[in-house]
């Protein structure tokens, strides 16, 4: 079976990760292309190097057609709201093949996303009844979202993320030479945060609360990584200005060593006001021994529940409290919550059990 994923780019992101994961754990003998939308193409590598056909269309109608009647699919993927509506009109209506829409947010109204998007998600509504074979939402929160939007219930499935907790551990030596690049020294405490720059995810509180809690702790860096995540950044830089904290932040743009990092800080945190369903980046952090504070949205409280800790969306308070909470915690207590978090990641959020689901989805489609 040729499948061909069409998602809308390749810059890092949640559902990239996904559909990196998937594709590397795939057992089957099937041909899997991935179709980018846009020109985004910093997971490109990570493509090639498992031998997978990338092709960038550049947002170009005639060619993004041609790309699909070319390869002459068996199966569409889609991958985000804008490549649902675009792989729905092509798979159905132009090659008559079945098309699977994959949900990877929690939309729940027009001020979350892009007034555009939530044009787009609307309109998905009233096509899921008749567009896609199925619709593969990542957490229990994204299903529960887009079924309040109007999306066709009988469509819908669940298919939480994984990951490949065997191939993520503590990164030998990550501290040492992150702390040597950033000019830390070894007694300082370090909170990581690896987001792109975007309302979702909310940098302007995680700075507030780097303030409240710097008064309280001197010794406390904080690492920022992502999608113009640097000191070019101007909204960015003002605010850390603002909180007095130009020697506190360090700014480490889009990385592809993430695993180095997230083994080097003392813990990792994500303070999305809205949008996410089940993010992969915390699963991450604890396979690296890095506990997690997180703001309570999506499936987050389900995914820290016993082992992390989780605050209102944009307490600042509330985070500095949690993020010194933790920074706290006993060495043995420390490795007491690691040991229990990754019990949950392996036995919940395994890949096997993910790349399995899928699998089962494409076969039930294509019988």
């Amino acid at each position: 079976m040729r499948i061909i994923h069409l998602i809308n780019t390749l810059d890092m992101g949640g559902a990239q990760t996904v559909l990196l994961q998937l594709v590397r754990g795939w057992q089957w003998q099937d041909e899997q292309i991935i179709v980018s939308l846009r020109y985004g193409r910093r997971m490109d590598n990570d493509f090639n190097a498992l031998g997978v056909r990338v092709i960038h269309t550049g947002l170009n109608p005639f060619r993004i057609i041609k790309t699909f009647i070319d390869l002459k699919p068996d199966l569409i993927q889609t991958w985000l709201y804008h490549s649902d509506l675009i792989g729905s009109i092509i798979g159905k209506l132009l090659l008559g093949i079945p098309v699977i829409w994959g949900v990877h947010h929690t939309t729940h109204t027009a001020n979350s996303v892009k007034s555009s998007t939530y044009s787009v998600i609307r309109l998905l509504a009233k096509m899921s009844s008749n567009y896609p074979e199925r619709i593969i939402c990542c957490s229990r929160s994204a299903y529960d979202t887009h079924k309040l939007l109007g999306y066709d219930e009988s469509k819908m499935l669940i298919i939480e993320n994984g990951i490949d907790a065997s191939g993520l551990s503590v990164v030998p030596g990550a501290r040492q030479s992150v702390y040597s690049e950033l000019g830390l020294s070894d007694s300082d405490k370090t909170i990581g945060m690896f987001a792109r720059f975007n309302p979702q995810k909310d940098h302007k509180t995680f700075v507030e609360a780097a303030g409240r809690l710097a008064l309280e702790k001197p010794d406390v860096h904080f690492i920022l990584g992502g999608e113009m995540i640097d000191n070019d950044n101007d909204v960015l830089m003002k605010w850390i200005e603002a909180n007095a904290m130009q020697g506190r932040f360090h700014l480490v743009g889009p990385r592809h060593d993430i695993p180095r990092y997230l083994s080097a800080v003392d813990l990792v945190t994500l303070t999305s006001a809205f949008g996410e369903a089940l993010p992969m980046i915390l699963l991450e952090a604890v396979c690296c021994g890095a506990p997690c504070v997180a703001t309570n949205v999506g499936d987050i409280s389900i995914l820290l529940g016993g082992w992390g800790i989780v605050v209102a969306p944009g307490d600042a308070e509330a985070l500095a409290a949690g993020w010194a909470k933790v920074l706290e915690w006993t060495p043995q207590f420390k490795n007491d919550m690691l040991a229990k978090a990754r019990d949950t990641v392996e036995t919940r959020y395994g890949i096997e059990r993910m790349i399995n689901n899928y699998h089962d989805a494409y076969l039930e489609i294509k019988k």
